[in-house]
């Protein structure tokens, strides 16, 4: 499953709540991060989650080691991986989407739409994270909207298991500034 690029949201389609909500209602889609081993990976499986985060933010407590990841994907099934980066430039996480084959890359730290627009380029799957003071910004939210595949709505640090006062957020049909969350 890793090596293939995930769909867009903005492309993705379901005839059951098309049906019932209209074509552009996106699909409730599960990310679960922190995904250590392969036994986490099948939990992950059994819930049904949609997304599997691999932190690979070196400072994190939650980083998975590069050796544990093929375990990790072949435990994932369906489940599509995305490789959670922070602050690390082009060749660098070009060099990590090389290495374990996942085509899908989440930003978490200080980078700029430029480079999202570059990893688009390679042919990768782009969601940036945002934490609750940019989201109530929206001149940092649009900055971002034509650069990415997905915005990831977490805390200020990758891996820190904050939690959201999610009725503060304002979504429509699930989009920030339509772009899927």
């Amino acid at each position: 499953a890793s090596d293939r690029r995930p769909r867009s949201r903005k492309n993705a389609t379901n005839s059951i709540g098309d049906a019932v909500t209209g074509p552009s209602t996106p699909q409730l889609e599960v990310k679960i991060c922190g995904v250590r081993s392969a036994a986490d990976a099948a939990a992950c499986v059994a819930a049904g989650a949609s997304w599997v985060g691999l932190n690979r933010v070196t400072k994190a407590r939650r980083c998975v080691p590069i050796t544990r990841i093929p375990g990790i994907l072949a435990a994932l099934a369906d489940v599509r991986p995305i490789l959670v980066v922070q602050d690390l430039d082009l060749e660098a996480i070009v060099a990590e989407v090389a290495s374990t084959g996942i085509r899908a890359v989440q930003l978490h730290g200080s980078e700029r739409p430029p480079l999202a627009a570059s990893l688009r380029a390679e042919g990768l799957f782009v969601a940036r994270a945002l934490h609750p003071a940019q989201v109530a910004q929206p001149d940092v939210v649009a900055k971002w909207t034509q650069h990415v595949d997905r915005f990831v709505l977490d805390g200020r640090e990758a891996g820190s298991g904050q939690t959201w006062a999610w009725d503060k957020i304002d979504l429509h049909n699930g989009c920030l500034a339509g772009v899927p969350v």
